[in-house]
């Protein structure tokens, strides 16, 4: 018998690939790292907020530890209210009054409301000559001081920022004596507080903390409140822009302007004057680009310098459709000539001149005044 051939063993079948693990699309890997970032963030704003209202009693207090120990090595003696913290606004305090001494005794200068904004990191730091001051007051009063004489601001609406070298006004409108004053500026605080007495050894008054009120003189403040006295049922506008550097010079440009109102009871029409004040150690005068009045239905235009520790005004020209003698009476009676009268209107053109405010008689003009009737 013949053997039976034995078969060939089936071929395994093919064996089925084996699977790759595929990684996540890289969109899908960040998408969920920026889920897990949105919730961090969400719950550290959350941490942050109930932080800052249980901690917002330390916050103020220690923001006010800061302002009273710098307004304490400046020499300036405080009182005042705490209001809160505003997160806007900052450190608030009512009724701030800044004092010539320790005691307490004499007011200088008045405030009701003023708010303090300080950055977070400026709290830590040591170094407090950095120190940027963010203050902003909201229909606040202001009252200067002077021995038993008071000047007051009111409606004040201000921004501005202080350092211990210098100040800067981004914004200060306020209503002073029936005159609505919009005031900007840079202000240089150097050398502010510097005498011309000679430099006191550094050895023998080490320890004195001179008063900042006592620096500060208030005196044009005053002077110019006799001068702005204004009525009407709209008050007149004087914007200005001033700037102060570093050696003490100062200049102020700015514009008066109003219609149908009445300075020191002289009754104006209308009134356009832009001018520029400048003032450097003693010397102080304002000059007057062409201001143009309107008064009793006669027109004044005139350019000029005024000097004001000789109160004198210098004249460049002016022109003149009203009584000047009767403009003199109003603003000083008795310094015009009493026998000195036009029946018609005068037309007065002045192009040169020197006219002392003080003693009208002393004036001495160059022009001609022509007069009908």
């Amino acid at each position: 018998m013949s053997a039976t051939p034995t078969p060939d063993p089936a071929p395994n079948p093919p064996k089925e690939e084996e699977s790759i693990p595929t990684s996540p699309r890289p969109a899908r890997r960040w998408w969920r790292w920026a889920k897990r970032l949105i919730l961090l963030l969400v719950a550290l704003i959350v941490v942050a907020g109930i932080a800052a209202w249980l901690g917002r009693d330390w916050i103020a207090a220690r923001i006010r530890t800061v302002v009273d120990q710098r307004l304490d090595d400046r020499g300036l003696h405080v009182s005042y209210e705490v209001a809160g913290l505003n997160p806007i606004r900052g450190f608030m305090v009512r009724d701030l009054i800044l004092f010539h001494d320790v005691e307490k005794t004499r007011p200088a200068i008045e405030l009701t409301d003023l708010a303090c904004l300080i950055q977070p990191l400026a709290l830590l730091s040591r170094d407090r000559e950095g120190l940027t001051l963010h203050l902003s007051s909201k229909d606040a009063t202001l009252t200067l001081h002077r021995d038993d004489q008071a000047v007051t601001f009111e409606g004040i609406d201000a921004r501005w920022e202080g350092s211990p070298d210098a100040l800067k006004i981004h914004r200060f409108t306020t209503r002073f004596q029936g005159l609505d004053l919009d005031v900007e500026g840079a202000i240089s605080l150097r050398q502010l507080s510097k005498k011309s007495e000679p430099p006191v050894p550094a050895d023998e008054k080490k320890d004195e903390v001179v008063s900042v009120a006592d620096t500060i003189d208030l005196t044009p403040m005053f002077a110019a409140a006799e001068w702005v006295r204004f009525q009407g049922k709209t008050a007149p506008d004087l914007k200005v822009e001033i700037d102060r550097d570093d050696s003490g010079k100062v200049t102020v440009e700015g514009e008066f302007s109003g219609k149908e109102f009445a300075w020191r009871d002289l009754p104006l029409d209308r009134a356009e004057v832009p001018f520029v004040f400048q003032s450097e150690g003693d010397a102080a005068a304002v000059e007057f680009k062409k201001a143009e009045f309107g008064v009793g239905g006669g027109d004044l235009s005139l350019t000029g310098k005024l000097d004001l520790p000789s109160r004198t005004l210098s004249v460049d020209l002016l022109k003149s459709t009203i009584d000047p003698w009767s403009l003199m009476a109003k603003v000083s009676p008795g310094a015009a000539a009493p026998a000195v009268r036009f029946v018609g209107a005068p037309t007065l053109t002045l192009e040169s001149g020197v006219l002392p405010l003080n003693d009208f008689k002393k004036a001495t003009l160059k022009g001609d005044v022509k007069s009908e009737g």
